[in-house]
C-alpha cells in the first residue's frame, strides 16, 4: 500500500479528470466521424473512458476514506505505544481445527437418519460420501 497525503491524492484525481475529459472528447469525435464503422475501435475507446472513470472512483474513495489511526493494531484491536519501549506484538489467530474423517458406521448412521427406510448403504455409497465431504473440506 502506498501512503500519500490527501493533497497528493487530490492532485492525482485532478489529473485523472483532465485525462477523462480528453478520453471522452476523443471517443465522441470518433463516434461521430466513424458511425457504423470499426465497432471494435468504438468499444476500445469506450473501455478507455470506463477505465479512467474506475480510476477516478478509486481515488475519490481513497480521499473520502477516514484517516487510519496510528498506533493501532488492525489484527487484534489493541493500541500500541508510540516509543520503542512499548512494542506491541499480537499472536495471529489459531488455525481452524481440522475435521476428522467419519467412520463407516457414522456415515451409515447419517445415511439412515437422512433416508429412513431406504436401501442398505453399500461400500460405494460410503466412498461417495467421503468424496463429497472431501470436496467440501470436511474430511
Amino acid at each position: 500500500m502506498v501512503n500519500i497525503s490527501k493533497e497528493e491524492a487530490q492532485a492525482v484525481l485532478d489529473a485523472l479528470e483532465i485525462g477523462r475529459q480528453a478520453a471522452i472528447l476523443e471517443a465522441s469525435n470518433y463516434h461521430e466521424a466513424m458511425k457504423g464503422y470499426r465497432q471494435h475501435t468504438h468499444d476500445d475507446l469506450d473501455l478507455e473512458v470506463a477505465k479512467v472513470n474506475e480510476a477516478i472512483a478509486i481515488m475519490q474513495a481513497a480521499i473520502d476514506a477516514p484517516l487510519q489511526e496510528r498506533n493501532y493494531c488492525q489484527r487484534c484491536g489493541k493500541r500500541s505505544g508510540c516509543d520503542a519501549e512499548h512494542i506491541h506484538t499480537c499472536t495471529p489467530p489459531a488455525p481452524a481445527p481440522q475435521a476428522r474423517e467419519l467412520s463407516d458406521d457414522e456415515i451409515r448412521a447419517i445415511y439412515k437418519k437422512l433416508w429412513p427406510g431406504g436401501p442398505n448403504i453399500l461400500p460405494f455409497d460410503i466412498e461417495f460420501a467421503r468424496a463429497v465431504l472431501a470436496t467440501r473440506g470436511a474430511a
